[in-house]
């Protein structure tokens, strides 16, 4: 499934993801990405879709994440506000 995901600077790249990948892998596809992120440090990324920080040991499936879903990753230090 096709699914985009938003960083913390309004890039956003597309990914063809199977539905029943780890919140984790896609976590980790993303700190490969060149210039996506200003953040590279993955034990501080989290992923939100529809206002709700994702398990990283759920699938997206299980998070609600469906074809042409938006997923914002940002530090987890911006979300303890």
């Amino acid at each position: 499934m096709l699914v985009f995901v938003k960083d913390n600077r309004g890039v956003t790249l597309s990914m063809d993801l199977s539905s029943k990948e780890k919140v984790e892998h896609l976590l980790k596809l993303l700190t490969r990405e060149e210039g996506i992120l200003e953040l590279n440090n993955f034990d501080n990324l989290v992923l939100i879709f529809k206002g709700k920080k994702l398990n990283p040991q759920s699938t997206l499936s299980e998070c609600g994440v469906e074809e042409c879903s938006v997923i914002t990753v940002t530090s987890d230090d911006h979300n303890e506000q």
